[in-house]
């Protein structure tokens, strides 16, 4: 019964997020309007809302929906909106008409090759056995949970140097890093151990469930405090508060809620979250939300493409091997944001780039490919292991939830940026299992 309820109501969200598409897109309210391209973006948009609320996905929340979330948003409205606004950022050029054209037609192939490839992987994956091991029996003491997550503020004290404005502002851009204690090594190390806390809650909920206990608001109070909302990046609070709201939030379990948030958080709470940021007396909401710098993406991806530019694979070794210090590495490539940033003469460099733009500054249109195979395997191999066969390794789940935000961050760029906070992730992952191992062992020497 409340399968069908939200089965109509899916339904019926798609149908009213199609008609405002419609309307704002065909609206004729800027400089310029072609309609024929318009039209190729209101089609990609609407592929994506069929992606969101009617596709093969079925679940309350998963890769695949914050995928189409960030298309709809990034590739499929703003474009529109830049496009009739004759919109350029960072004192650059505004895109051709030809450029939008162009980008518009491989985003739309893109996306009708994510929808079936996905789909056919979905059905392939679910008949495939489950590769991971099952949920843990043996539960750590309340006390581990309270202790690591304890130790990972006052390490971020000590490497803030205890400057409270640090904790509930955010500061400037690469101000940070110059301030740190300990240099590059401990804003590296800044970036691992803010992380701690919310996966901390999210491990703590593997193993007592969704409990409500004096250890829990223990928990919340020091995530709180060690990653406060108003001090993070949008991409930082998705990745570290996301898994959060959804294992302690019932509301999430319906099949439309985690959509509408995201749409929410996108549209309204992210734009105002940045007033009390920077030095602004305006919200970008509305039309602005698309006609301002928070959603350049696209507009990257189009002077990236209309230089042809393709490193054969150079951007993605600096991605990966972002570690290396530039001391050490001659000529190390930047990420491909600034890159063209650079190129162009921007006002700015620290821009986005997408994670489309990524595989063509890479490979071309074969890169482009290869990314698609990649997040399509990626997605579909995550959602069927966590929704289907009910894959209870904390390892997993913790990844699994973590990347319902960072997939939007990394979809967004650049890969550099991205590469960076999934290896933050991951040491912090080591972090915390290593004070496992360490409780474990000491429980053994006083069994013994």
């Amino acid at each position: 019964m409340f399968y069908l309820k939200d089965k109509k109501l899916r339904k019926l969200l798609f149908f009213i997020f199609s008609l405002v598409t419609i309307f704002v897109a065909y609206q004729n309210s800027g400089v310029r309007y072609n309609f024929k391209l318009i039209t190729l973006y209101v089609v990609l948009a609407e592929f994506s809302l069929y992606g969101v609320f009617l596709s093969i996905d079925n679940w309350s929340y998963s890769l695949n929906k914050t995928f189409h979330i960030f298309t709809y948003f990034f590739l499929g409205i703003a474009p529109i909106l830049q496009f009739k606004s004759d919109i350029c950022f960072f004192n650059s050029k505004a895109l051709l008409e030809k450029t939008y054209f162009d980008l518009g037609l491989v985003l739309l192939v893109i996306q009708i090759a994510y929808l079936l490839g996905y789909r056919f992987l979905v059905r392939f994956f679910k008949k495939k056995e489950i590769v991971l091991s099952l949920k843990e029996k043996k539960k750590y003491p309340n006390g581990i949970f309270i202790l690591i997550s304890l130790l990972a503020f006052l390490i971020f004290l000590i490497l803030i140097k205890f400057d409270l404005n640090v904790i509930f502002k955010r500061p400037k851009n690469h101000w940070q890093k110059a301030n740190t204690n300990f240099g590059l090594l401990g804003y590296t190390l800044l970036l691992i151990i803010r992380l701690v806390p919310g996966l901390v809650l999210v491990l703590y909920n593997f193993y007592y469930g969704r409990t409500f206990s004096k250890t829990f608001f223990i928990l919340i109070f020091i995530l709180l405090i060690s990653a406060f909302p108003l001090s993070l990046n949008r991409g930082d609070l998705l990745t570290i508060y996301l898994p959060v709201i959804i294992l302690y939030i019932p509301i999430f379990t319906r099949k439309w809620v985690y959509s509408i948030v995201y749409f929410i958080g996108v549209f309204i709470i992210f734009p105002i979250l940045n007033f009390f940021r920077v030095s602004s007396n305006t919200i970008d909401l509305g039309e602005n939300l698309f006609l301002s710098p928070h959603l350049d993406a696209f507009h990257n991806f189009g002077h990236l493409y209309k230089e042809g530019i393709v490193t054969n694979g150079k951007q993605l070794l600096g991605s990966i091997f972002f570690f290396i210090q530039e001391s050490n590495w001659d000529n190390r490539p930047v990420g491909t944001g600034q890159m063209i940033a650079e190129m162009k003469n921007f006002s700015y460099t620290n821009i986005s780039m997408p994670f489309w733009g990524e595989g063509y500054a890479n490979f071309g249109f074969f890169g482009v490919f290869i990314f698609l195979i990649v997040i399509i395997v990626f997605n579909a191999s995550l959602d069927v292991n966590y929704h289907v066969k009910k894959c209870r390794n904390k390892i997993f789940i913790a990844t699994y939830l973590f990347f319902l935000g960072m997939e939007f961050y990394l979809l967004r760029g650049d890969l550099f940026s991205s590469v960076k906070k999934i290896s933050s992730f991951l040491l912090a992952l080591v972090f915390i299992q290593l004070f496992f191992k360490l409780s474990q062992l000491k429980n053994r020497f006083i069994n013994n």
